[in-house]
C-alpha cells in the first residue's frame, strides 16, 4: 500500500476492523471511499472500484463471498485490485481459488479479535494457506492445551502482545 492506494470502507465505524482499514489508508496517505448510504450494494461494488480507483478491499468473509457471488452470476466488469483480505470470518477453503479467478486477484484470510487487536494474524501473498487465517502478525497466537489442535474442531485461540 502507497499514496496511490485506496479502499472500498464497507466496515462499520464502530468496529476495530472499520477503524483498522481507515487508518491503513490514512497512515500510507491514501483514500477510503465511503459508500453513497455507508452500506455496501453488491451490485455497485465493481463500479464503485472502477470510478474511484479502489486498488485493494478488506471486508468480512460474508461480504467477500457477496460480491463473489453477483461478480460469478451477473459478468461485471472487473477493475483491478492489488488484494482482496477477508477478516474476520472464513471463507469455504474450495471457494477460494474462485474467487481469486473471478476478482483476478489474491484472496488473503487473517484473523483480529477485537479484544486484543483486530488484527492478529494474516496471510501473505508470499505465504499463504488457503483455509487458514495465516501466521501471527506482531503477536503471539496460542492454541490452549485443551484444544488438540484438530481441523474442524471448535477451540479457543489465546492472542498475547509479543511486541515491546
Amino acid at each position: 500500500m502507497n499514496e496511490s492506494s485506496a479502499t472500498l470502507w464497507t466496515t462499520p465505524l464502530h468496529s476495530i476492523q472499520g477503524i483498522l482499514v481507515f487508518l491503513s489508508s490514512l497512515y500510507v496517505g491514501g483514500n477510503t471511499v465511503i459508500p453513497r448510504v455507508g452500506v455496501l450494494d453488491v451490485s455497485q461494488f465493481w463500479t464503485i472500484c472502477e470510478a474511484d480507483k479502489v486498488s485493494w478491499m478488506s471486508m468480512p468473509a460474508n461480504q467477500v463471498s457477496e460480491v463473489y457471488q453477483y461478480t460469478k452470476s451477473n459478468s461485471p466488469t472487473v477493475s483491478s485490485l492489488d488484494f482482496v483480505r477477508s477478516c474476520p470470518g472464513f471463507l469455504p477453503k474450495e471457494s477460494i481459488s474462485g474467487m481469486e479467478s473471478v476478482f483476478k486477484t489474491s484472496v488473503l484470510e487473517s484473523y483480529g479479535p477485537p479484544e486484543a487487536s483486530g488484527f492478529a494474524t494474516g496471510n501473505l501473498e508470499t505465504e499463504r494457506k488457503a483455509g487458514t487465517f495465516g501466521k501471527p502478525v506482531a503477536v503471539s497466537a496460542v492454541l490452549p492445551s485443551n484444544a488438540a489442535g484438530v481441523a474442524g474442531e471448535i477451540a479457543s485461540v489465546i492472542v498475547v502482545d509479543s511486541v515491546s
